[in-house]
Parts: C-alpha cells; structure tokens; sequence
C-alpha cells in the first residue's frame, strides 16, 4: 500500500511503501546466520525518492530508489553489506573451479513467499532467462553480460560459467536477485512486477500510489 507523502517533505515528494511482513521467508528465517530476535509482525514503511520504474520486477533497474523496495522482497546469491563488502545471502559459500567457472553452496530450506522451493534450479532458470534476448536488453541482464551460463550439480549447488575470466563475479551477482521462476514464466516481466514473489522478509500487498 502507497501512502501519501507529508506535506512538510518540501520540494522533493518522498513515497512511502507499506510492505505486509512475510514469515519463515528469506535467509535469516530459514536457517541462516544473522544473530538478534526472530520476524517482528506488522508493517513496514520505506521512505524513498521515487517507485522502481519497473514495480516489482527487479532486473528493470539497477540501484536507488529501485534497490531500497527490491531488497526488502528478494534475496540475491551474495550481497554487500554495511561497509560494503561481500557477504552470503542465497549462497553459503562459492570459490572458482577454473577461470570460467564459480561453484556455489546454495542456503537450504528456503522458499519463497509463495511456498515454492528456492534451490539450483531457481539460479539456472533465472540465469537462462538473464541470457536470453529479453533478458540481455535488461538493465540486469546487461550489466551481467559475461555470465553465460548456470548448471545445477545438485539441489543445493550450481556452477556459473562465464565468457571471459571474471575475479568479482561473486560481487556482481549482488544485483542478480532471485525471482520465483514458475510465477515470472506465467506472469511474464510486467505481470511478475505487478505482484512480485521473492525469498524475502517482506511482500507487496499494495501498488496504489
């Protein structure tokens, strides 16, 4: 749900997002390692300068004001934290096989909003569509342009291959976040982008500004 912006916020009209709180979603609530105190319930706002261009579709953009809604919905493979270095999110661990080729450990037990398995098959057929024509004219999916491929070893393991050598490709998949790849094949970018599902703590209950 979009809340008015107040009318004290000057010159600049700041959007608030009201994000309805998901549980037993997303890393920290499936296993994972962050410390503090379990999901608290209620809303939670998010002031930013503007709405993703692409609502919910998060290959559409790259970056604030799009970043600050996208990663209260979805996880990526790695992430960048406070001091801006490289941290797990999807993937435990990851090291190069050879210079073509990343292997990651994938988190168990998570899934997305929508009760679906997040997994090696997530990466691959989120990776397959980020190669293809369409995904390629993306913002995303431009700026991922040297990854060629993805394979899945097992459920909790997947090799990305690239085109050419790449020693930061574990921070660049920080933008690669993941989409459930069974609602972005049926909805397809912009149906998926009105009601997006996502590993995330949060989901969009509402889009009206």
């Amino acid at each position: 749900m979009i809340v008015a912006p107040s009318a004290q916020m000057g010159m600049f009209a700041q959007v608030c997002v009201l994000l309805a709180v998901l549980t037993a979603c997303g890393p920290a609530s499936n296993g994972g390692e962050s410390a503090g105190a379990g999901p608290t319930h209620g809303p939670l706002m998010v002031g930013t300068m503007g709405m993703p261009p692409s609502q919910g579709n998060p290959f559409g953009a790259v970056g604030a004001p799009s970043s600050t809604v996208w990663l209260a919905l979805f996880d990526g493979l790695t992430q960048l934290d406070e001091a801006g270095k490289l941290a797990p999110a999807l993937a435990l661990r990851w090291n190069a096989v050879d210079d073509h080729t990343w292997r990651f450990e994938l988190r168990p037990e998570v899934r997305f909003s929508n009760g679906a398995a997040f997994n090696a098959d997530t990466v691959v057929r989120v990776v397959d569509w980020l190669t293809s024509q369409p995904g390629r004219a993306s913002l995303v999916g431009n700026e991922l342009r040297n990854v060629a491929a993805a394979e899945a070893v097992d459920d909790l393991t997947v090799l990305i291959r690239t085109a050419e050598p790449d020693a930061i490709l574990p921070r660049r998949l920080s933008a690669m976040l993941m989409v459930e790849p069974g609602t972005w094949e049926r909805l397809g970018p912009t149906g998926f982008g009105g009601a997006p599902v996502g590993t995330g703590p949060y989901q969009i209950e509402d889009w009206n500004r």
